[in-house]
């Protein structure tokens, strides 16, 4: 089986093309972004409201141009199936780089820790497609390219009521690195 590599244009697989997503692939990535949400707040309604902009065509396609963020899609009959996005944080700007990887693993910022490493921000694979590796190749995807960026770790924020995916994160050889609690105030 051939990797997807960066740089490439392409890799197809039984009739599915994962490639570098481009700005016309913003609405097929937005369409699977709002699913995304939408099965998240389905989970776990504690994680609180969708904000109104999230995945809107404009947002990803702000995202998409963000200085180390890349996005991967799968494709099939020139339909977008599903999308991972993949964050590069070599440490630096405490004001955004490191706020957004720490806020995204639940950590409080703290001064003697610098993050490195790159995130997997969001994977989605549409419901037909589910079931078919296609999560996994996406996953890949992102993680090649990543070390191809010289990161040499990887992290992804799971909901802890969301099985399926710890099942699929645990199988891919991840393991948990923090645990955050809430408690209602109600």
């Amino acid at each position: 089986m051939a990797q997807f590599e960066a740089g490439d244009q392409t890799h197809m697989e039984n009739g599915v093309r994962i490639r570098d997503g481009v700005p016309d692939d913003c609405p097929g990535i937005g369409q699977l972004a709002r699913e995304l949400i939408r099965w998240e707040h389905a989970i776990n309604q504690e994680i609180g409201e969708p904000t109104p902009w999230a995945g809107n065509e404009s947002e990803i396609r702000k995202q998409m141009e963000q200085a180390g963020t890349r996005f991967i899609v799968a494709e099939r009959d020139g339909e977008i199936v599903g999308y991972v996005k993949a964050v590069i944080h070599r440490g630096g700007s405490r004001r955004g780089i490191i706020r957004q990887l720490l806020e995204r693993l639940g950590r409080r910022p703290r001064p003697n820790f610098t993050a490195t490493g790159g995130l997997i921000a969001g994977i989605f694979v549409s419901a037909p497609e589910r079931g078919s590796g296609l999560g996994q190749r996406l996953s890949r995807a992102a993680e090649e390219w990543l070390r191809r960026e010289g990161l040499s770790r990887v992290y992804i924020h799971v909901l802890q009521k969301n099985d399926q995916a710890l099942h699929f994160w645990s199988e891919s050889g991840y393991t948990p690195v923090t645990i955050v609690l809430g408690k209602s105030l109600e």
